[in-house]
């Protein structure tokens, strides 16, 4: 199921994706509401068990048009979102680098992965579209409030760089990383948002 919403963002059309339903229970042209129900969660399809597929899409009902829904969807109250740029020693991005998020001494708040980090990897270069304004290659979202210690490993050089962050409720913590320079206070320019009637 393809919803195309009635507004758009930046001037271009908005439509999110539901996939793997079981049943769907809506019919093309359908004008749909929040809250209400367009299927039921299934298997259906390439997968390896019942789930729900999402994607956002940006400007064209493409695949090529998605965005990373962790930027489209708000947090749990009380939770928020890591969203980083990662590069190469000369500034391009990094894929699939190991990134670890351990909580800090006075942060009780433990991670799903042996009860102690979240662990996450940076995109694969031609696998997701990064954001236009924050330009993306990493993203770690429903993560509780609270301080933490970002470790980012570089094996080829034998150094592990680290930097402490605080996640803030409702709100995105923004990082880039270096591979040569390691963490930089650079953070994008204020934005302006734009949302209009769909065209």
């Amino acid at each position: 199921v393809v919803i195309e919403h009635d507004f758009s963002y930046q001037g271009e059309p908005l439509f999110t994706l539901y996939a793997h339903l079981d049943e769907i229970q809506v019919v093309k042209g359908q004008i749909m509401n929040v809250g209400d129900q367009i299927g039921l969660l299934g298997d259906t399809g390439k997968t390896t068990g019942p789930h729900l597929h999402f994607e956002v899409r940006l400007g064209k009902n493409e695949y090529f048009s998605t965005r990373n829904p962790d930027l489209w969807i708000a947090p749990p109250q009380g939770w928020g979102v890591l969203v980083g740029q990662i590069h190469t020693y000369v500034g391009y991005p990094l894929e699939q680098q190991k990134v670890y998020l351990y909580p800090t001494e006075d942060n009780p708040v433990k991670g799903p992965v042996n009860d102690r980090a979240w662990i996450s990897y940076s995109y694969q270069n031609d696998a997701i579209n990064s954001d236009p304004y924050y330009k993306e290659n990493f993203t770690l979202a429903n993560l509780p409030a609270g301080k933490y210690y970002l470790y980012i490993p570089v094996e080829s050089i034998g150094l592990t760089y680290s930097k402490e962050i605080e996640i803030k409720p409702g709100q995105v913590t923004y990082f880039r990383f270096n591979r040569w320079f390691g963490f930089t206070d650079i953070v994008p320019a204020t934005p302006t948002y734009l949302f209009t009637p769909s065209p």
